[in-house]
C-alpha cells in the first residue's frame, strides 16, 4: 500500500493546483459591470490608516483655503472609508445598525441586483464637513447594499479641496460596488445678478439627471422607482439617513424631510417650510426682528402634539436638510425642482416641489423630529444632545405602537403664507 501513497498524493495536490488556477482564472476575468454583480470586496488601499491619529492635523487644516497633496487628499479619502465619528465630529452614534432596518435591505433574486437608493447631494466648500457627512452616507450605503445604492454629487467651485477629495474616493467606491456619478458646475447662486433659487433648482436636477435618464435605458441597472435620499452639507450618523428612508417607506410618503437647526436651536430651513395650516413652522414678525422660534406648530394643534411627541408629522412643505423622495413623479416628467413663474409667490424651490406634489395629489409630505441634523460639527452636536438621537427617540414607547403612523389630509391648506422676504409676508392659493 505504502508504494502507491505518493503518487495519490501528488493526483490530490494537482486537483486542488488545478482548482486554484480556475478560480484564479475566473477571477481575472470576472465581468464586474452593472449587469453581474461582485460582492464587496474590502478596501485595502487605506491599510493601517488610523483615523484618530491624522483627525486633528486635518481639523487644523480645514479652516483655511490651500491645496491639498496627493498623500493629505488619501488621507481624507481614508478617513471617509473607514470612518469613526468619535474622531471627528465626536457625535454619539451608534457602533451597529438597529434591527429596525433590515425591511430596508432590498431581497432581489438573482446575479443583477438593482438600484433601489439613489443618493444625491450639491457641495461646494464643504472641506469642514466633509469627513462625517460622507461616512455616514458609506456606512448607510454599506449597510444597504452597495450594490443596490447610486451616488450622484455636483461639485461647484471649491477651492478647499473638495473636489479632488470627492474624486479621489471614486476608486474605493468601485472596490464597494457603488455606482458613482460626479460632475462640476460654474453655476454660483449667490453669484452678482443671479437668481439664487434658479440656480439651485437647476443644480440639483442636474444631480438627479443620471437617474432621470437612466432608468429609461436599455438593461438599466435601476429599479423602477428608487428612493432619492438628497442631502445637504450636513453633520449626520447613518441612523439619521436610514430612519429618514424608514419613515419614507413605512409611511408610503412622496416626501420626508429632517429638521436641520441652526446653532442657537431654531429651524434652518423655516423658509420653505409650511405647516397644514400653510404658517410657518413658527412665527416671525412683519419686521423680520421676532422670532417666536420656540413655539413650533403653534397654528396647527395636531402637528404641535405630534411634534412635541417626537412622532413623525404630516406639512405642507419642507426640506430640514435632508430628504427622501419618491422617484417616480421625476421620472415621469410631473415635477421638477424649479423657481417661481412671473406670476407666482417666490418661494424656495424646496416650497414649490412640495406645491407641485400636492396639485398631483401626492400631499404625502412628512417633517421627522427624530432627525435633528445641522451645518457645523458644534451644531450637531448640540442639536442632538438637545433634540435627542434617532435611537434614543424611536426606542420609546410611543414609538411601538400605531401612534407613528400618520393620518394623512387628503386636501392641502386652502391658502399657504407667501414670504419672499421677512417683511414681505402675505397669503396666496395653495395650489
Amino acid at each position: 500500500m505504502g508504494s502507491f501513497r505518493l503518487p495519490t498524493l501528488w493526483r490530490r495536490l494537482s486537483l486542488v493546483l488545478g482548482g486554484l488556477v480556475i478560480v484564479c482564472f475566473l477571477y481575472s476575468t470576472y465581468d464586474s459591470s452593472w449587469t453581474q454583480w461582485q460582492a464587496p470586496v474590502p478596501v485595502t488601499s487605506c491599510t493601517g490608516f488610523d483615523l484618530a491619529s491624522v483627525s486633528e492635523d486635518l481639523h487644523d487644516r480645514m479652516k483655511a483655503e490651500s491645496d491639498y497633496t496627493p498623500a493629505e487628499i488619501d488621507q481624507f479619502v481614508c478617513g471617509i472609508v473607514n470612518h469613526d465619528m468619535s474622531a471627528s465630529a465626536q457625535l454619539e452614534c451608534p457602533a451597529t445598525i438597529s434591527p429596525r432596518y433590515q425591511t430596508l435591505i432590498p431581497t432581489d433574486a438573482g446575479t443583477s441586483p438593482e438600484i433601489a437608493y439613489f443618493f444625491t447631494l450639491n457641495l461646494h466648500q464643504v472641506i469642514h464637513i466633509i469627513l462625517p457627512l460622507m461616512g455616514s452616507i458609506l456606512e448607510a450605503i454599506r449597510y444597504l447594499g452597495p450594490e443596490h445604492c447610486a451616488l450622484s454629487i455636483v461639485e461647484g467651485r471649491s477651492t478647499d479641496g473638495t473636489y479632488e477629495i470627492l474624486a479621489s474616493l471614486k476608486a474605493e467606491l468601485d472596490v464597494l460596488g457603488v455606482r458613482y456619478y460626479l460632475s462640476r458646475s460654474s453655476l454660483n447662486p449667490l453669484g452678482p445678478g443671479e437668481d439664487r433659487i434658479k440656480d439651485l433648482a437647476e443644480l440639483r436636477n442636474m444631480a438627479l439627471e443620471p437617474l432621470i435618464t437612466g432608468v429609461k435605458q436599455k438593461n438599466a441597472p435601476f429599479a423602477h422607482d428608487p428612493m432619492i435620499i438628497f442631502i445637504n452639507d450636513i453633520g449626520i450618523c447613518a441612523e439619521d439617513i436610514l430612519e429618514l428612508a424608514y419613515q419614507q417607506k413605512v409611511q408610503s410618503a412622496s416626501m420626508t424631510c429632517a429638521f436641520d437647526w441652526r446653532e442657537e436651536g431654531v429651524i434652518h430651513d423655516v423658509w420653505v417650510s409650511r405647516d397644514l395650516a400653510g404658517d410657518l413652522f413658527f412665527d416671525i414678525s412683519s419686521d423680520g426682528r421676532i422670532w417666536d422660534s420656540h413655539n413650533l406648530f403653534s397654528h396647527h394643534e395636531d402637528s404641535r402634539q405630534r411634534f412635541s411627541k417626537h412622532l413623525p408629522v404630516q406639512v405642507f412643505s419642507c426640506w430640514g436638510g435632508m430628504v427622501t423622495l419618491d422617484s417616480g413623479p421625476f421620472i415621469d416628467g410631473q415635477v421638477r425642482f424649479r423657481y417661481s413663474e412671473e406670476d407666482e409667490c417666490y418661494q424656495g424651490e424646496p416650497t414649490l416641489l412640495a406645491q407641485d406634489l400636492w396639485r398631483q395629489g401626492m400631499g404625502k409630505v412628512l417633517a421627522v423630529p427624530a432627525v435633528n441634523v445641522a451645518y457645523e460639527y458644534r451644531w450637531t452636536l448640540r442639536a442632538k444632545q438637545d433634540k435627542g438621537y434617532v435611537h434614543d427617540i424611536v426606542n420609546k414607547p410611543r414609538y411601538k405602537g400605531h401612534d407613528e403612523l400618520v393620518r394623512w389630509q387628503e386636501e392641502p391648506p386652502k391658502k399657504i403664507k407667501c414670504m419672499p422676504s421677512w417683511d414681505k409676508q402675505s397669503w396666496v392659493d395653495a395650489i
